[in-house]
Order: C-alpha cells, then structure tokens, then sequence
C-alpha cells in the first residue's frame, strides 16, 4: 500500500475587479452643495426627532401610565387595608378652612 499524495490546492482566482464609484469630488466650503447637505442633515435630524416624539406619546406613553396607575391603585388598596386611605371629602382640617374648599 503506497501512502496518500497530497496535492497542492488549484491556485485561487482572483474575484473580478469591481469598477470604481465615482462619487464625486468632495463638498467645497461655500458651495450651495454645502448648503443643501447642512439643510438636509438638519431636515434628517428634525425628523427623527418628530418621530421619537410621536412613538413615546402614541406607544411608549401607554405603557408609562398604566405602570404609573397600576403602583398608584397598588398603593390605595394597601391604605384601604391598613384604614389609611382618604375616603371622605375633608382629608385635614386645613383643607376646610381653604378659601377654595367653601364653594365645594
């Protein structure tokens, strides 16, 4: 039995050459190509903002306030165990002396 010949790997082809991209000469200060990058990235910006705006008031808002509201009734039915809950109209005698509280 003759041992196994190992055989160099083919030589690897090179990937064809991609064609250069062409974009352009860079922006010149003073330029109205500049002038409309800096007015495009501000537009970009004002944008992202607008949106994150509208998803924390539309979506991220609704889970804020039923988390807030869930520790609040939480809270209220802790104070109604333990009878320290507000349950009338008066809580302090402060509040009735209140120019405020005499229209009530």
């Amino acid at each position: 039995m003759s041992a196994p010949t190992l055989t160099p790997p083919p030589a690897a082809v090179p990937p064809p050459a991609r064609p250069a991209v062409a974009y352009g000469r860079p922006i010149r200060p003073g330029e109205p190509a500049e002038a409309l990058y800096v007015f495009s990235s501000a537009c970009t910006i004002v944008a992202l903002i607008c949106l994150w705006m509208l998803l924390q008031m539309v979506v991220l808002g609704r889970f804020s306030e039923a988390r807030a509201q869930h520790l609040l009734y939480t809270e209220y039915r802790s104070q109604l165990a333990t009878e320290t809950a507000p349950t009338g109209l008066w809580t302090t005698t402060a509040d009735r002396s209140s120019p405020a509280a005499r229209w009530r």
